[in-house]
């Protein structure tokens, strides 16, 4: 599939499922491509809300395009969509429906180390560790991308590392695992010796860490939504307040305008009255 034609949507709205994010999808390539909406529709190959194993929505899906335009096309008008129920969509590109991104790992993991780890729970199409410039040494930094065949077994993959702590490697971290899109941040390079690969166990020392990591990560982002919808809002007052002074000095304009239009009209009035006294006498 290729990547040039395929969207990941994040931060749905919990009740959004595949008919809900097509719906706002179309809609609104409709009003900003000026395009008819059988149009719309024949650019959409697919379009699905991923779901986990109790049903719900995991809050991000996929939009394919039938040609890379299309999907260029999109991307630029769903990048600046209004909020969608009070939520900002993160529209990326994605690498693949089966491709995972994996960071926070030692960078000692080598790509055998890798591909074993995740190979348990599915065929591995590809595993690769991305590494610095050999300018800069040529070492690893700390995270990579698994392919698998399925991607039923990549999206149980996400939702099962996603919910424990799975250890990869010395590093105090437990893994993220989240759908491959293009631009991820660096990790920060870490050397010991490596255990295999493993899940924390409850009432250890690398438990309590990376769970305390896994928890800093949570508040970081709870604090970028806060601090975002603040933005948002100091945005609105601005302009509000903006307008409201605009209004203001043309209501003063205006006002400033009708009475030297009617000063002419005044003094001939005026200039009357006096003419006429001035008969009368």
């Amino acid at each position: 599939m290729s990547a040039t034609k395929l969207l990941f949507i994040g931060n749905l709205p919990d009740e959004f499922g595949t008919p809900e994010l097509r719906q706002v999808v179309e809609a609104r390539l409709i009003q900003q491509l000026k395009a008819t909406e059988a149009e719309v529709q024949r650019s959409i190959r697919d379009c699905e809300v991923l779901r986990g194993e109790d049903n719900r929505s995991r809050g991000f899906g996929f939009v394919e395009f039938t040609s890379a335009k299309a999907a260029q096309d999109a991307k630029e008008v769903l990048t600046h969509m209004p909020h969608v129920r009070g939520l900002e969509l993160k529209v990326r590109w994605a690498l693949g429906r089966a491709m995972l991104f994996v960071s926070d790992f030692s960078p000692s993991v080598t790509q055998d180390v890798l591909h074993e780890a995740f190979k348990q729970w599915g065929d591995v199409v590809s595993c690769r560790i991305v590494h610095a410039d050999l300018e800069e040494g040529g070492a690893s930094l700390g995270y990579g991308f698994v392919e698998y065949v399925q991607r039923d077994i990549a999206i149980k993959v996400q939702q099962l590392l996603s919910d424990n702590l799975f250890i990869l490697g010395n590093a105090p971290r437990p893994v993220r695992v989240e759908f491959a899109c293009v631009s991820r941040a660096d990790v920060d390079p870490i050397v010991r010796e490596e255990p295999p690969p493993h899940f924390a166990q409850q009432g250890t020392l690398e438990f309590d860490f990376a769970l305390k990591w896994r928890e800093l990560h949570i508040a970081h982002a709870a604090e970028e939504e806060k601090l975002h919808t603040l933005h948002e809002q100091e945005r609105v007052l601005l302009y509000e307040e903006q307008m409201q002074l605009y209004l203001h000095e043309r209501d003063k304009l205006r006002g400033i305008e009708g009475v030297l239009r009617d000063a002419p009209m005044a003094h001939e009035q005026l200039q009357k009255v006096l003419d006429d006294r001035n008969a009368g006498s």
